[in-house]
Parts: structure tokens; C-alpha cells; sequence
């Protein structure tokens, strides 16, 4: 997966929520909601449950289980 190089102004901008909650997020004071969780997955590309899992709302355990399922599914 690419990494997006974005400023956090944009990145606030593209999911309607404020610059200041975005620098929260980044300093670890607060988190995404699952429905912003929903609008980063949506804009970065990345799957909602790995992003929920990064935020703390699904167990990273479970989305990695799930990647080596897929991966080994895929190289069948």
C-alpha cells in the first residue's frame, strides 16, 4: 500500500471534521470515531476494519489473523 503525503489541514478538509481534531488524533489525545474511521478507510484506500483496528475500536489480533488467512488463500 502507498502512503499519501497529505497536510493535516487537507486531510480535515476531505473528512469534514477540524483541523484541531485531526492534531488530536495524531498526538493520541483522542481518536476517530468509526464513522471518521469509515471516511479515512474510504480515502486512503485502506480497508475499515484495519483502520478500525488502528483505532482502537476492532483487536489488531483479529485483522492480522485475517490478513495471513487471506494470504495464504491468495498464493493457492
Amino acid at each position: 500500500m502507498l502512503e499519501r503525503q497529505i497536510l493535516p489541514s487537507r486531510l480535515a478538509a476531505e473528512l469534514g471534521v477540524s483541523h484541531t481534531t485531526i492534531g488530536r488524533w495524531i498526538q493520541g489525545t483522542d481518536l476517530p470515531s468509526t464513522g471518521s474511521c469509515r471516511k479515512i478507510a474510504r480515502y486512503s484506500g485502506t480497508p475499515v476494519a484495519r483502520v478500525l483496528a488502528l483505532a482502537g475500536h476492532l483487536p489488531l489480533e483479529d485483522i492480522e489473523e485475517t490478513d495471513r488467512q487471506v494470504s495464504v488463500s491468495l498464493s493457492r
